[in-house]
C-alpha cells in the first residue's frame, strides 16, 4: 500500500467516504434530510472545497 498526498483528482472519491461515513455514523443525530444527500454534489452553496 502506498499513501500519498490527496489531489484535485480525488476530490470525488473522498466526498463519497466522507458522505457515506456521515450516513452510517450520524442517523438520528443529523437530520435525515441532510444524510439523505448521496452526493457531495447535492450540497450546492455549501462550501466543502478551498484551495
Amino acid at each position: 500500500m502506498q499513501i500519498r498526498l490527496a489531489s484535485a483528482k480525488d476530490i470525488d472519491g473522498i466526498a463519497h467516504v466522507h458522505v457515506a461515513s456521515w450516513q452510517t455514523t450520524y442517523p438520528g443525530i443529523i437530520a435525515d434530510s441532510v444524510l439523505s444527500i448521496r452526493y457531495i454534489s447535492g450540497l450546492q452553496g455549501v462550501p466543502y472545497y478551498e484551495d
